[in-house]
């Protein structure tokens, strides 16, 4: 089971985008997949036009008061879906003063082995405990961005956590590639940000 993070520390990216664009593209192939969305705005779980209750979401799993496998609802036969809820922007208070709390996702990851080919987590642009237990829990991180400046200024600051997560709380973590939205190849700008994205990667 391979376990994968959409991230970027830069709003605006499109990752719940490349999240949902790669959990169908891996079905098509005929992977089994969750996505789990933890994201408090919960665009991923909307996108789904799935029906699930908001005591059962990725913020009960976070606090503990249930597990992981038992939030999960179907999509298809091929997609399940661990939904998100506005509580979650209460979280970071919530687990102030908790022991390892960054452990919390990877611990519920146990029970779902064997069952699926991959896991796409779904985050915000920031770095909180959510986002901590996503890469905690992960093997690789896939970066959506933008041929801009700002994106530049994003990625080292995404880089950094990476590497502190990477000393602290899981040294397998990698960065399988980053993937530019809204390309231009026409513009002389474009292929200088592209070509120094190619090399910070």
């Amino acid at each position: 089971m391979k376990v994968v993070t959409i991230t970027n520390q830069k709003g605006g990216t499109g990752k719940t985008s490349t999240a949902l664009y790669l959990t169908y593209g891996l079905a098509r192939k005929g992977k089994k997949v969750l996505l789990i969305d933890l994201d408090q705005q919960a665009d991923a779980s909307f996108s789904f036009h799935v029906p699930y209750r908001q005591d059962e979401t990725t913020f009960q799993v976070l606090t503990e008061k249930t597990s992981l496998k038992d939030i999960i609802v179907k999509v298809n036969d091929d997609i399940d879906l661990a939904p998100a809820s506005p509580e979650l922007a209460q979280l970071d208070v919530l687990l102030t003063g908790k022991l390892d709390p960054q452990f919390i996702l990877e611990d519920n990851m146990k029970d779902l082995m064997g069952i699926y080919d991959y896991v796409v987590i779904d985050k915000l642009p920031s770095l909180n405990m959510a986002v901590l237990n996503a890469l905690t829990a992960s093997q690789s991180v896939v970066v959506p961005t933008q041929a801009d400046i700002y994106s530049l200024k994003g990625l080292k600051d995404l880089a950094s956590t990476v590497n502190s997560i990477k000393r602290r709380s899981n040294p397998e973590l990698k960065i399988d590639g980053i993937l530019i939205s809204r390309y231009n190849s026409r513009t002389v700008f474009t292929k200088a940000i592209t070509s120094a994205l190619e090399e910070w990667h």
